[in-house]
């Protein structure tokens, strides 16, 4: 049984010293296909670990708009849902490029990099959205398929996570869930080895 209590001590002990490593962050991620307008075959990704500012707030179809950047790069993400009413948790199919005349549709709009389009077909699923005071939002993780020029052959893939958990593990976090379990691993064997 002090076996037992040891190893949870020392385990509880290591993952206490890992999880600050677990805080929130921001991350914004795409593929794109080599017609795509806006992405060029481009896979970016882009977060506020390496470089990036990511800041977002509520748009005027009552949905989310991000502005991704850094000193050299930047991009517009931006989402409706029908009819204007806020967006929820769910999968929104059939959007439109945003913004959506009268709201009949979903919008959707990935653009940046000085490029645009006007037409868009695709879909997007939000996973979290949370709204704070004001137009602020404080999370909203999203995917997205997004065809540049309603074409399927120009697809922008990716997502959106904006004040997740823990979207992109800090460096030293890897390390500490090893030692913890290395420790776990010689203390069994050890427990093993003596009876």
């Amino acid at each position: 049984m002090k076996t037992r209590t040891a190893i949870s001590v020392i385990l509880m002990s290591i993952l206490g010293l890992a999880a600050p490593a677990f805080g929130q962050g921001s991350i914004f991620y795409f593929h794109s296909d080599a017609q795509s307008v806006i992405g060029q075959g481009e896979t970016v990704e882009a977060s506020t670990t390496n470089g990036f500012s990511i800041v977002a707030q509520i748009n005027n179809g009552n949905g989310v708009s991000l502005i991704i950047s850094s000193e050299t790069r930047y991009w517009f993400l931006d989402f409706s849902a029908a009819g204007n009413v806020p967006l929820a948790v769910g999968q929104y199919n059939n959007a439109t490029c945003y913004p959506v005349p009268g709201g009949v549709t979903p919008g959707m709009l990935l653009s940046g990099e000085g490029r645009s389009v006007s037409t868009v077909s695709g879909y997007f699923n939000i996973l979290a959205i949370e709204y704070g005071p004001g137009n602020s939002i404080n999370r909203f993780d999203a995917d997205f398929v997004q065809n540049d020029d309603g074409l399927p052959g120009q697809a922008n893939t990716g997502g959106i996570r904006f004040n997740a958990l823990n979207p992109v593990p800090e460096p030293g976090t890897i390390p500490l869930l090893t030692a913890a379990l290395v420790t776990l691993l010689a203390m069994n064997w050890r427990r093993r080895k003596a009876r």
